[in-house]
């Protein structure tokens, strides 16, 4: 083995045989300290790592001799992990850690998460492992006579440990007394110790990545905080557990009349703050339990009122126990007083209020269902860690209700830091440090689960009394329905045997799946409206009656039927153009003949459903419940028919039921219209000229023109939107009421000596912008032009060809590039008139033309020329703005009265030339700006026309793909039997589909006719009260 030894340059300087594999380690470890930072380069700002060399040669001269030193700084000042090199974390894992640094196949990025911590996510079933559970002893038998209930035993375990955590301790007779001083551990959780390469002793702690030789300085939670989580499975009596805490450790006299350091009240009382929902009970609880404790409930900081805020912090430091809720804390988020402090050149007069609760040196502070701030970032838990206290307890009995996460919030309550520091190094210590975090979940929270406490529980025996309820035939039908559902997706059939031979129960996907449909038809069971309002109806109210769900079915039953019989249509459609492809024409008129039969039926029955709504709606018009506001004027009735259709959701469905349905009408008629073509035009089916001849083409004739009134009917919306449009436009072009752009007059007799350069810009400016006028009132015309053209397919004598959207690109490419050449032009009067720049349109019109040089975008040349007449036209920069011209005649005319003044009569003759162009000016100034705002207005109008008139082309491509050949490289060859017969078993099974929903239709019904005609009071079986046919009746948890 040879060592190689190369200079910086890699320039070889020796070829050293080496058999010791050491010297290759040294090298190795030299390698590794040299990718530091040196310390020489650093004179002020310590680095975190870096390394030090000396080398120097030996007394003998024959060798030398080379020390190298790594290090790392020493404090306990926590580095930024991302701001920590590749190099940084190889030295820690290599000479702190005393681990090898294996490089992964990924990238760099997974080998410095590798040396940060290993990976390994925490559930929320590894905290409920590592809480505190009290060892089955003896329980202490403590001594509590303000409490009036007897605690079992594990609660008197719960309350010794929640005293101990209080820094008390249970005596030998039950009396509560200070604890007295345990032995600490010297190390703080999450730090080891070891030597370095002299010997001395070091601290050091790989989650924050921090090295010190004094760990006194070191801020450790578990040795100063008093409080923590309690945790205790719900019905476990958590409330009495605080109740007997609150009771047993006071604080002490001396203390509560002792001045703060901060200059807060000390008190000896109890803040409770929980949910509004059990605040009550907690005042019932504490009344029942513990009479003597003072109780007060805090409401929020007054408004206004007699008390002022001195008077109500007296009061509230007078009682045992405080209650308040989340919702009043949250609202108090501005009185705290923790906001920003900003500079201000002189103090403020009067200072900001603050709340009670933030004035008050608190002994306690307990969060009741402590998960509602688990998140941290609410205004209640922005208050609650604000709140001074010196112990601090978070009451759940859902700690976690996600994953491990939600334990974050509650450890910035208590203040535990500095673990709560920030949020990546709380990810680090959840997915990295699962023992550092078990070690602080296990010294702060305490939980009791009732499967432990079986033998201590003294329950009575559960009576349980079920009274069945038997479903009417529409919650039968509606149950059974959502039953087949919940069997298809889990992979049962009806009986509950497995559909496949795979199955397996514990699938999580299975187990989730089966969760939700128990869950699902529970609710149902309950009440249907609840969960499942929207898939029972569409409605703005909520269900309430049987008669409405059963509507609601009959509607989605509708639906599904009308969605089956399109696909089956839309299959017949395509499996006659696989026989038109296989030149069997009269076999596919034939299939066709019959899809338009079927497809037409469907459009009648969406005609008549939309004419009954509507003349439902025009009945309850004249009730006096009307949808809209009955108009002469064709517009406004428009206007208010598209308005009633939004409104109204079922008059809306039955429009897009109706459309669809013309959508496959229009296809079949136009596929139709192509056979009667094509059997015409084929000499070996039809003779040239004969009757039949003649007969077909008059029929295809009639096709093509049914199909264009089916095109015109699907299109009316859009159409009539366009049309709307085109009207106003025309009317305005006929009137003349397009925007008059008034010509700029400078109205200039004579321009003087010194105003004359500020006088010829003023006259250049206004010749400019006129120019600019006279353009942009040709550009406008031309648009006028462009807008107002026709529609394609809107013309009796249209037909439809499938290249109707190409043939309207070249007319919609140019009114795309008058657009744009309007909105320059009026973008760059805009900017001449104020000085301002409109910096989009800048930036669109260089795109548009680096585009256009490419020869790409909508009518490139003609975009290149109008962008040319446009920059031509543009006001010379020079002349600045109309603003900077008054600006500047204001100036002057200053500066020619002073010079007036002074006996200058020159000055005074150009005084009276500028101030009369001033004041020209001026006006012109007001009068162009309120044109150019008129002017924005129609550019804009210019635009929905525009955008409005490429929506109705859409559609009718749209339209036009429907009716394009299918698979044309098949076209003149066999049929395709195993495509024509795989569409023939899907349209059997759509056909099968479609004969169970309209069975399910006639049994709907006759379910809603059948509970019409019974009028009878029925009697609930659980009440005992008679109630009407069609409302729920419903029965929730009883116990006894």
């Amino acid at each position: 083995m040879e060592l190689e030894l190369s200079s910086l340059d890699e320039k070889g300087l020796l070829i050293y045989p080496c058999e010791d594999l050491r010297l290759f380690e040294l090298l190795e470890q030299l390698q590794t300290a040299s990718k530091l930072a040196h310390v020489d380069k650093f004179s002020k700002k310590v680095p975190t790592a870096c390394y030090q060399a000396h080398l120097c040669t030996l007394p003998d001269g024959a060798g030398f001799s080379l020390e190298t030193v790594v290090l790392w700084k020493d404090s306990i000042e926590v580095p930024d992990s991302n701001r920590l090199g590749i190099a940084d974390l190889e030295a820690f894992t290599k000479y702190v850690l005393q681990e090898k640094c294996v490089r992964p196949s990924a990238g760099p990025r997974e080998y410095r998460e590798s040396m940060l911590g290993t990976r390994k996510e925490w559930s929320p079933r590894d905290f409920y492992k590592n809480v505190h559970v009290p060892e089955v002893t003896d329980s202490p038998n403590i001594k509590c006579p303000d409490l009036k209930c007897k605690l079992f035993p594990f609660q008197q375990r719960a309350v010794r440990w929640l005293l101990q955590r209080e820094g008390r301790e249970v005596g030998p007779n039950g009396e509560i007394m200070p604890m007295r001083e345990l032995p600490k551990s010297d190390i703080p959780a999450s730090f080891n110790s070891t030597k370095d390469a002299d010997g001395r002793t070091y601290y050091f702690s790989h989650l924050f990545m921090v090295l010190t030789t004094d760990i006194s300085l070191w801020y450790d939670a578990a040795a100063n905080l008093k409080g923590g989580i309690l945790a205790e499975e719900m019905g476990l009596g958590k409330t009495v557990e605080v109740t007997a805490l609150i009771s047993l450790n006071k604080r002490e006299e001396s203390q509560i009349w002792k001045a703060d350091a901060d200059g807060l009240r000390p008190t000896g009382g109890t803040l409770i703050i929980t949910p509004p929902a059990i605040l009550e009970q907690w005042k019932q609880e504490l009344k029942e339990h513990a009479p003597t404790l003072s109780v007060h409930h805090y409401n929020g900081i007054k408004r206004s009122g007699e008390a002022t805020d001195d008077m109500i912090v007296d009061e509230l430091a007078e009682f045992d126990v405080v209650l308040t809720t989340y919702n009043v804390i949250a609202k108090e988020i501005h009185y705290t007083g923790g906001g920003p402090q900003r500079a201000l050149r002189h103090e403020k007069r009067f200072a900001q209020r603050k709340t009670p609760l933030v004035r008050l040196s608190w002994w306690r502070v307990c969060l009741d269902e402590a998960q509602m701030i688990e998140s941290g970032v609410s205004n209640a838990a922005k208050v609650a860690r604000l709140i001074p206290r010196e112990i601090a307890w978070a009451v759940t009995g859902t700690p976690l209700r996600r994953n491990i996460d939600d334990l974050f919030g509650l450890l910035l309550f208590l203040h535990y830091e500095p673990f709560c520091f920030s949020a990546p190094l709380w990810r680090r210590l959840c997915l990295c440090f699962g023992p550092v975090l078990a070690k602080i979940i296990n010294t702060i929270a305490l939980r009791h689960r009732k499967g432990q406490l079986l033998e201590e529980l003294r329950l009575p025996p559960q009576k349980r009394i079920v009274i069945t309820t038997p479903f009417t035939a529409i919650e039968e039908q509606k149950y059974g329905q959502l039953f087949e559902q919940m069997c298809e997706e889990c992979g049962l059939n009806a009986s509950g045997a497995p559909l496949r031979g795979d199955w397996d129960p514990e699938d999580p996907v299975i187990v989730e799946k089966m969760r939700t449909w128990l869950t699902r038809l529970r609710e149902t069971c309950l009440r249907p409206n609840v969960r499942y309002r929207r898939t029972l109806g569409q409605g703005s109210g909520p269900l309430q009656t049987v008669g409405q769900v059963l509507e609601a079915m009959t509607d989605a039953n509708e639906s599904a039927l009308r969605t089956e019989e399109r696909t089956l249509l839309l299959s017949q459609l395509r499996r006659g153009q696989l026989l038109e492809n296989a030149k069997r024409r009269q076999e596919a008129l034939a299939l066709w003949q019959k899809a338009m039969d079927h497809a037409t039926r469907l459009v009648e029955d969406s005609r008549e459903q939309l004419r009954l709504l509507k003349t439902k709606g025009a009945t309850s018009d004249k009730d006096g419940t009307t949808l809209g506001h009955i108009n002469q004027d064709v517009e406004d009735d428009e206007d208010e028919e598209d308005e009633e259709a939004g409104n109204n959701s079922r008059l809306g469905e039955c429009r897009l039921k109706l459309r669809a349905a013309l959508e496959v009408q229009h296809i079949a008629v136009f596929f139709t219209a192509n056979a009667y073509y094509q059997i015409k035009s084929d000499p070996n089916l039809t003779q040239p000229e004969s009757d039949e001849f003649k007969a077909l083409e008059k029929r295809e004739e009639e096709a093509y023109e049914a199909a264009k009134v089916i095109r015109k009917e699907m299109l009316t919306d859009v159409a009539r939107r366009v049309e709307r449009y085109m009207r106003k436009v025309k009317i305005k072009a006929r009137d003349k009421e397009f925007v008059h752009i008034p010509k700029m007059k400078p109205h200039l007799y004579s321009k003087g000596v010194e105003a004359y350069n500020l006088l010829s810009k003023f006259e250049d400016f206004c010749d400019a912008l006129n120019k600019n006028a006279e353009q942009y009132k040709e550009w406008r015309d031309v648009m006028v032009r462009l807008v107002s053209q026709s529609l394609i397919d809107q013309e009796e004598e249209a037909k439809l060809e499938g290249d109707e959207y190409e043939r309207s690109t070249k007319h919609q490419d140019e009114m795309y590039v008058y657009m744009e050449a309007l909105r320059s032009i009026y973008s760059d009067r805009y900017d001449a008139l104020t000085g301002y720049k409109n910096t989009l349109i800048s930036h669109e019109a260089k795109a548009g033309i680096i585009q256009a040089e490419r020869g790409e975008g909508p009518s490139p040349q003609l975009f290149l020329k109008i962008m040319d007449t446009r920059s031509q036209l543009q006001p010379d920069p020079s002349l600045g703005s109309l603003r900077g011209i008054v600006s500047e005649l204001r100036k002057l005319v200053a500066s020619l009265e002073w010079q007036a003044s002074s006996g200058n009569s020159r000055a005074r003759a150009e005084h009276e030339i500028v101030e009369m162009v001033l004041k020209n000016a001026g006006q012109m100034i007001a009068e162009q700006l309120k044109v150019s705002t008129r002017l924005s207005r129609e550019v804009e109008s210019f635009r929905d026309i525009m955008n409005n008139r490429l929506e109705y082309y859409r559609h009718l491509q749209q339209i036009s793909d429907t009716v394009a050949p299918y698979d044309e490289e098949s076209a003149g060859k066999p049929l395709d039997e195993s495509a024509f017969n795989l569409r023939l078993e899907q349209e059997e099974s759509i056909e099968a589909k479609i004969a169970s929903l309209r069975s399910k239709a006639r049994y709907l019904i006759h379910l809603r006719d059948d509970s019409s005609s019974d009028s009878n009071p029925r009697e609930c079986i659980v009440c005992q009260s008679t109630f009407e046919v069609g409302e729920y009746c419903f029965l929730w948890d009883i116990y006894f």
